[in-house]
């Protein structure tokens, strides 16, 4: 499964493998939140690779994405990317 999250100055693409999907015990209904838990990675140009681990909870209402609420390891971002 394949989404973005989208506001009005970004976009994050985002993907669950179908493995993971089929595993999922719950549908999310308005006004509940969910917790993801990731790592972003990069490899900006001229700088090396980074992973940095990150939380997001999510509100939703309407089948829509009302609130985001993101914890990251910053000092993990190569200086100036964060």
């Amino acid at each position: 499964m394949y989404w973005t999250l989208k506001d009005s100055a970004s976009q994050v693409e985002c993907a669950m493998f179908r493995s993971d999907n089929q595993r999922l015990r719950f549908r999310v209904a308005d006004g509940e939140r969910v917790v993801v838990i990731g790592e972003y990675r990069g490899s900006p140009v001229g700088r090396e690779d980074f992973t940095a681990d990150f939380a997001h909870v999510w509100r939703l209402a309407g089948g829509r994405l009302t609130e985001l609420r993101q914890i990251t390891d910053t000092c993990a971002w190569p200086q100036g990317a964060a």
